[in-house]
């Protein structure tokens, strides 16, 4: 679970670094090469977490927007920007829409060698609340979600059985507690599963 939940907090990471790369509009609306050119080291090395195209790249601006892949035919790789903040990314094994303010992750899937995850964000109005939902093997199933409201601590909860409960943190490992036993989600959801006779 770690790996995963790694994966999914790397995307607020690599969105940064596309941001970063933003250009104001030249004289000619498409250019090609390196897209860590004039930016920062730090940023320049996030971006190369998108594959080694970045450094063969073309980028055209097209309105608002700015549109960068890479220089050569047959890629799935994109980077859309929309005023300087990014809108979409697609990558061979990654999927990731982003708000107008290009901050949130509303969407994101991402392909591994063994398996494959979705997650998506909602806005609850009632409760001033975003909400992100992870479905780690996009099975049609939530297996944990983050709960953020303004000035509050995030809350992080894994479904157990047909419950969901609060992700903890206890000298240094994170687990949940059931029947008051803390231990880890994947041993919490085993003993859920042995109670209801059924093996996940």
């Amino acid at each position: 679970m770690k790996v995963k939940l790694a994966t999914a907090f790397a995307a607020g990471v690599l969105v940064a670094g596309i941001a970063g790369f933003f250009r104001p509009a030249p004289a000619s609306p498409c250019r090609t090469g390196d897209l860590g050119t004039g930016i920062d080291a730090e940023t320049a090395k996030e971006l190369e977490g998108l594959g080694a195209w970045v450094h063969h790249a073309r980028e055209c601006h097209v309105g608002d927007y700015l549109v960068a892949a890479p220089d050569r035919l047959g890629s799935p790789d994109m980077i859309v920007l929309r005023t300087g903040k990014p809108l979409l990314l697609l990558s061979g094994n990654t999927r990731m829409l982003l708000d107008a303010d290009g901050r949130r992750v509303l969407y994101h899937s991402y392909q591994w060698e063994s398996g494959k995850s979705i997650s998506y964000a909602g806005y609850d109005a009632a409760r001033r609340a975003w909400i992100d939902n992870i479905d780690f093997g996009a099975d049609g199933d939530i297996d944990f979600r983050t709960t953020e409201i303004s000035g509050r601590q995030v809350k992080q909860e894994a479904k157990i059985g047909d419950r969901w409960l609060e992700v903890l943190k206890r000298d240094g490992t994170t687990g949940v507690v059931i029947d008051g036993t803390f231990m880890s989600v994947d041993d919490a959801r085993k003993k859920a599963a042995a109670r209801e006779g059924s093996v996940q």
